[in-house]
């Protein structure tokens, strides 16, 4: 089967016919730009395709799901960029014209083919994020990070550089990184409940997880599972998670992949069952969950340092005591009245860093599960631990491609596997573990600042300083 497709160019509704090759896996030699716009398709001539497109393009003999796909015929990509700001325009017109209201400040550029039918649909610029760095490098086992933070939160940036400052002094942070692989959950729906528990108890077999593991590992070079497993049967539904490595990438389109080729080898071998969904919630992907604070997901980050009491009077104005007791009051009493939360303010840094470095912003969620920790040591030093155990990171794929992401990204591809953990027959990929490293130590530099700032009441006065010239309002 063939068909043509025929796309709609604005709201003129002129009309261009595109065709290409069947063939949904090879090279397209056509420019692309990103129209979000009905598509229509007419049996007859040759299926477009893309293998540029950051999504799994799929054609099948009850249609093609491109939706978001366009592709200027015969033009090269200088002529897709001039279409892609000449329908930029026309809907930052349409808003105008519709709304009375004028966008402003939209930042462009001549070049757009990094992001197009990639990272964006309906593509009229970029949004300006202020970006700031941390002054001086964290010292993580002995090695420096420069922590690039994109936030419009005065204070937050400086606040980390203060903590930043007093892990340096105390000697730097030790840290370790273990992946437990990125994770997807599916839901399997068989004919009666004993039939979904024939299953249930064949899937516990060593030998027919294997088997499906081999076939999730076909889809990729790079994906290898690493468990099979279901614990929820409910009705005659199984829910069916899948954990997997994914070499440098965070693994989402590889895992998804993967679990579509093993639902369907169920199905196979179990007739009379069909797949319901290909994301069950128990992945658990973009949401709070104790799933992942039990079982992990991404990279589990395990960090401990120690603090003197000198240091912690210079750089944070307060001793270890005062500090302690906030933390008490805060984080641990705190954090047990609303049953979760047991850290200051994780998620501010987790959100900074993703931004500034082409991570899945949706992520940032499950990736901000955290526990602070804290405890006198013997010798009266302050012992501080951070757990983060479900950091969802990459340093390939999403948005790493971009700069200025793409620049800091550099420095977590070079350093031993020592303080890595995970299985080196499938996994030899280290610089997601550093670059999750790095998230925690960032994390772990503004609870220490923001503890010290409200065991001396100094945080309202901060973020009024750095904030604004003057406090405006209430």
């Amino acid at each position: 089967m063939s068909l043509d497709w025929v796309f709609s160019f604005g709201r003129d509704r002129t009309w261009e016919k595109v065709s290409g090759r069947t063939n949904c896996f090879g090279n397209i030699n056509k420019a692309f730009f990103p129209l979000i716009l009905p598509m229509y398709k007419f049996p007859s001539g040759q299926v477009v395709h893309s293998s540029r497109a950051n999504s799994l393009i799929m054609f099948s003999m009850t249609g093609f799901y491109s939706e978001f796909l366009y592709v200027a015929p015969e033009s090269p990509m200088g002529d897709a960029n001039r279409k892609a700001n000449e329908r930029a325009n026309r809907l930052l017109k349409n808003i105008r014209e519709e709304t009375g209201t004028e966008i402003k400040g939209i930042g462009s550029e001549e070049d757009y083919s990094d992001v197009i039918n990639r990272c964006c649909e309906n593509l009229i610029g970029y949004k300006k994020v202020p970006l700031g760095v941390s002054n001086r490098g964290v010292l993580i086992n002995g090695r420096m990070f420069f922590i690039p933070i994109a936030t419009t939160e005065g204070a937050l940036v400086a606040s980390m550089c203060r903590g930043i400052k007093l892990i340096n002094a105390c000697g730097g942070v030790k840290g370790y990184a273990e992946n437990v692989g990125i994770t997807r959950g599916f839901i399997m729906r068989f004919e009666s409940f004993e039939e979904a528990m024939r299953f249930y108890q064949w899937i516990k077999m060593d030998e027919a997880v294997e088997d499906l593991k081999r076939i999730g590992n076909e889809g990729s070079r790079y994906m290898k599972i690493s468990k099979i497993e279901s614990k929820h049967v409910v009705g005659e539904d199984v829910y069916v998670k899948v954990y997997g490595y994914s070499g440098d990438a965070m693994g989402m389109n590889m895992i998804t992949k993967a679990c579509t080729q093993i639902s369907a080898e169920i199905s196979r071998r179990f007739p009379h069952s069909s797949l319901v969904c290909i994301s069950s919630n128990t992945c658990t992907d973009k949401k709070w969950s104790a799933e992942n604070y039990c079982n992990g997901r991404g990279r589990r980050i395990f960090m401990n340092m120690k603090i003197d009491d000198k240091s912690c009077r210079e750089i944070l104005g307060v001793g270890i005591r005062q500090v302690l007791d906030v933390y008490h009051a805060k984080v641990v009493i705190g954090g047990s009245l609303v049953l979760g939360g047991f850290n200051c303010q994780a998620a501010n840094y987790v959100a900074g860093m993703f931004l500034a470095l082409g991570q899945d912003l949706g992520q940032v969620i499950e990736s901000s599960n955290c526990v602070l920790s804290m405890k006198r040591s013997t010798n009266g030093d302050l012992s501080v631990s951070l757990f983060m155990p479900s950091v969802v990171v990459g340093v390939i794929g999403g948005g790493t491609h971009l700069e200025p992401s793409k620049s800091f990204l550099k420095q977590f591809y070079s350093g031993s596997g020592e303080y890595i953990i995970t299985n080196r027959d499938d996994d030899k990929s280290l610089a997601p573990g550093y670059l999750g490293l790095a998230v925690g130590a960032a994390v772990l530099g503004g609870e220490l600042s923001l503890l010290g700032s409200l065991a001396n009441n100094t945080l309202m006065e901060s973020h009024l300083r750095l904030n604004r010239e003057e406090c405006r309002g209430g």
